[in-house]
């Protein structure tokens, strides 16, 4: 069979077999969870170490250790010098989601993702550095906007109780959200 032909089938293979992963997540879910990879693939070959995913699933507001991820590569017949590809991720996410989360907490890591000043605030200053960040353009005006959004105490910023209360009542908090595309160096 000739290589390129093997290729396509080996690739047609490895499709059937997280389709099923695929069909758990919504195209929505599929898409945003493509994003956040896409910012743990510094190399841009498709692929991320054991180090990265650990990254990316914290990212997520998963609670995971080294431990946890050397298990999961294992229980997929990978080791831990094993690059993850997309669909590995699709299922790992997929599987750590049957785990009890803390919604809160992960609220509060979301909230420090976008506090990159680490003031305990977000304003419209802080907003404009993470939309230039992900190459998202909003006017100032937009931006006020947002801010004013979710202000309950009229300080022309957001805290963290603000952002849980925003986030829980537009729901929001159940997709991956721009800080999940943010650099994954500036996370803290």
């Amino acid at each position: 069979m000739a290589s390129s032909a093997k290729e396509r089938m080996l690739g047609h293979l490895k499709e059937q077999r997280f389709q099923p992963a695929r069909d758990q997540l919504t195209p929505q879910d599929v898409q945003d969870l493509k994003i956040v990879f896409d910012a743990f693939d510094v190399t841009n070959n498709g692929r991320i170490d054991t180090r990265d995913l650990t990254r990316a699933l914290r990212a997520l507001g998963f609670k995971v250790t080294k431990k946890d991820i050397i298990e999961m590569m294992t229980d997929y017949g990978l080791d831990d010098k094993s690059k993850i590809e997309f669909d590995d991720f699709l299922r790992f996410v997929i599987d750590r989601q049957g785990e009890s989360r803390d919604i809160k907490e992960e609220l509060a890591q979301g909230f420090k993702m976008f506090d990159v000043d680490d003031t305990g605030k977000i304003t419209t200053q802080t907003l404009r550095k993470i939309c230039q960040e992900i190459g998202e353009s909003f006017t100032d005006q937009e931006l006020r906007d947002m801010i004013n959004e979710a202000d309950q105490d009229g300080d022309n910023a957001v805290d963290v109780d603000e952002f849980t209360s925003i986030m829980l009542k537009t729901n929001l908090f159940n997709m991956p959200d721009l800080a999940d595309q943010l650099n994954p160096s500036l996370m803290k």
